[in-house]
């Protein structure tokens, strides 16, 4: 009994900690006020307890889509809290270890501090084709 117990305890935990559903990313990848590609010159992660803070400066190289009026050339500063790797805690996707150098896309929300934020969590730095819907024919 104590062993299915211990089995039926770690399949729900396993299923609270699933993150969130693609359809979800895709809404937020299409409501995304910023929409950039960019170009990683710096990195930095701080840990603490149970947390990171992950700053990144960027060269926007191409702009699709801003609400604040962001231009080609422009250096900016992206910054994300998440929970620390290894936690149990569940919640949305973790952001990449982005490398120095990297051209990715970003989508992306401007901070009233005026930073930018990731507007798809973990999942910022790709892009999401439409997910199908039920009934649409594919």
């Amino acid at each position: 009994m104590r062993i299915i117990s211990l089995i039926l305890l770690f399949v729900l935990a396993s299923l609270s900690l699933a993150e969130l559903p693609n359809s979800s990313y895709y809404r937020l990848q299409e409501g995304a006020p910023e929409y950039f590609d960019l170009k990683i010159l710096k990195v930095e992660v701080r840990r603490s307890t149970g947390w990171e803070v992950l700053t990144w400066e960027a060269e926007i190289l191409e702009v699709f889509r801003t609400s604040s009026n962001a231009k080609v050339g422009q250096k900016i500063r992206l910054k994300h809290e998440q929970v620390a790797a290894g936690s149990m805690a569940p919640g949305p996707a973790r952001a990449p270890q982005l490398r120095v150098g990297s051209v990715v896309p970003a989508f992306l929300r401007k901070s009233k501090e005026g930073h930018f934020e990731l507007a798809k969590y973990g999942r910022s730095f790709e892009i999401m084709a439409r997910p199908d819907r039920p009934g649409s024919g594919g």
